[in-house]
């Protein structure tokens, strides 16, 4: 069985973490996990910049299929047994859109954060 592809930014704390936690649940369908701040020469694969993929999870499903933020999570739930029914809530219209929001200002966010602890780092 062909794995899905995780491409996720592990220089982030919270994806690391995260993403360490899905890694030891029993999966459905196999993944492959990307961590592109070890490997950013991997992002080719789903034609994306590190900049893009410091902002955003992406996942490609068994089709090639390239899916980004929340829907690449709802990817990795939907492989996970006691997590599968979290897309089916997620893609309710209403709860998608209020999910989309919260996920886009966290991820925006996130990065911003990231690259003002690097710039006051490197100013160091």
């Amino acid at each position: 069985m062909k794995p899905i592809q995780i491409f996720f930014y592990g220089n982030y704390l919270d994806y690391r973490l995260e993403i360490t936690f899905y890694q030891r649940l029993k999966q459905k369908t196999p993944i492959k996990w990307i961590d592109i701040s070890l490997r950013p020469d991997l992002l080719k694969i789903i034609n994306k910049s590190t900049q893009e993929a410091q902002k955003t999870l992406f996942a490609l499903d068994q089709n090639e299929t390239l899916y980004e933020g929340l829907d690449a999570f709802c990817l990795i739930w939907e492989t996970i047994q006691w997590l599968s029914w979290i897309p089916k809530l997620v893609r309710l219209p209403l709860v998608y859109q209020s999910c989309w929001i919260v996920y886009t200002i966290s991820a925006n966010m996130r990065f911003r954060l990231y690259r003002l602890r690097k710039k006051n780092h490197q100013n160091d």
